[in-house]
Parts: C-alpha cells; structure tokens; sequence
C-alpha cells in the first residue's frame, strides 16, 4: 500500500471527532474546504472528510454549495465516482461530508512523477473516467472541473473522479453563475467554459 504524503494534524485534531470518526491526518486544503483522513471509532474503517473551514462557515451562500455538493455526490452510484457516506454538521456549525477514502495517487502525482504508462494502462483510465463522466450527466450533473489533480486511483487501479465542488445540475438554476464568470481550472476548462459561455456534459468530456 502506497505511503501517502500528508501534514499530521496537531494534537487537539487528532482527539477532535465528527459524529463516530476520530480524525486522523490532513490530506488538502482549498478555497473551500479541508479534507481529513479519519476513522470510524467502532468499525475502523477509513474514510475521507470534507470540511468547510471555518471562515466560510459565516457565509450561507457556501454552507448551501457544500450541502448542495454532498447532494449532488449521492445521487451518482458509479465505481468510478467517489462514493458519499454521511453528510451533516460538526459541533461548530460547519457542514461535512464523509467519503470513501482512496489510498492512490491522483493522475495529477504520475504527471508530476513522469511516470511512463502504457497505452492500454492509459485507455483504461480514460475509459472508466467516462464512464464515471457519464453517470454523472444520467444524473444532470455536470462536473466543471476535471482535470488529473480530481481523477484518482483506489483499489485494484481503478479511476475514481473526485471533488464536486463546482458542480452544476443542468436543471437546476440555484447558483447560477453569473454572466461571464468562470469557475473550474484554466489549464483543463474546454474552450466555452473558459469564455463563460452555456456548456454541457461535452465540456467534461
């Protein structure tokens, strides 16, 4: 099992807990949010926890996204889309959702590492990030921000897409984004999104 490079909390997180998980290891922060790796108290299992941070707590437009991401995450039932375990409120108010939790690299690492992949490895990936892409628009959603740092590898080497954060539900129109506006990583938008225009499921793709 690969060793995975993180910062280890400080001694008040390790003994802090959300709802039966003892918090074990910051894994990233965002603009949005904190993700810990923890363990559920009873079963032992690891999971994944996003949580928003505290400064964002006082803003009820980004306690709705990260509800609203927790949602959108749920209803997508595909092995190649991180599976949702709980969602709720931690004891100072902010929202938290609860992953599975997924012991690989991202393809962004393998990049980074210029690890040489053969075709068929390659073909692989990108066909279970489809297939994970199309589940998500079965869905209505569309993901806005793929790109190899939110695709990683679990068990067995399979792809898993992560983050939602910026997801849209085509029927959706809470939080629309307004005109011109553009979210999602410059270096892997699809032309019309970096121009602000209507996209669609292609744009992931």
């Amino acid at each position: 099992m690969r060793e995975i490079q993180v910062q280890i909390v400080n001694d008040e997180l390790q003994s802090s807990r959300i709802g039966p998980y003892e918090m074990i290891q910051v894994l990233g922060r965002g603009g949005m949010g904190q993700v810990y790796r923890a363990r559920h108290c009873a079963t032992g299992e690891e999971v994944a926890i996003k949580v928003l941070t505290p400064e964002m707590v006082e803003d009820p437009e980004a306690v709705a996204r990260f509800q609203r991401e927790a949602k959108v995450i749920s209803s997508i039932q595909h092995p190649n889309v991180a599976r949702v375990l709980d969602h709720g409120f931690w004891e100072n108010g902010a929202p938290y959702i609860v992953m599975e939790f997924i012991n690989g690299p991202s393809l962004a690492e393998l990049i980074r590492n210029r690890a040489e992949l053969p075709f068929s490895r390659i073909a692989r990936l990108m066909t279970e990030a489809a297939l994970g892409l199309q589940a998500a628009y079965k869905e209505k959603v569309i993901h806005r921000d793929i790109k190899p740092a939110n695709l990683m590898l679990g068990e067995n080497d399979m792809l898993k897409i992560v983050d939602f954060g910026l997801a849209k539900n085509l029927f959706e129109n809470t939080f629309k984004t307004a005109t011109g506006a553009v979210l999602g990583t410059p270096r892997y938008m699809a032309p019309e999104q970096g121009r602000g225009q209507t996209i669609d499921h292609r744009s992931d793709m």
